[in-house]
């Protein structure tokens, strides 16, 4: 589904920067940016940050089986 989203952003954008369609909603656009969030914080997870864990969506940590955010050990 994450990835799913940041390639219809990425449709978004060509077809509205190079065919000339209108500008997508306020929800569609929201919802790119949350996929974009939670990316950027999946990238510091697997960066060894756990920590990043729980700024992820519910949505994104079932999918990736990671329930709850994860603790960093001391």
């Amino acid at each position: 589904m994450l990835i799913d989203t940041l390639k219809k952003g990425v449709f978004a954008r060509n077809t509205t920067a190079h065919a000339g369609l209108p500008l997508p909603g306020r929800e569609f656009v929201e919802q790119v940016l949350d996929a974009v969030s939670d990316m950027l914080w999946i990238f510091d997870f697997y960066s060894g940050n756990s920590w990043a864990t729980k700024h992820l969506s519910a949505a994104t940590r079932s999918a990736l089986g990671i329930g709850q955010a994860v603790e960093a050990s001391p």
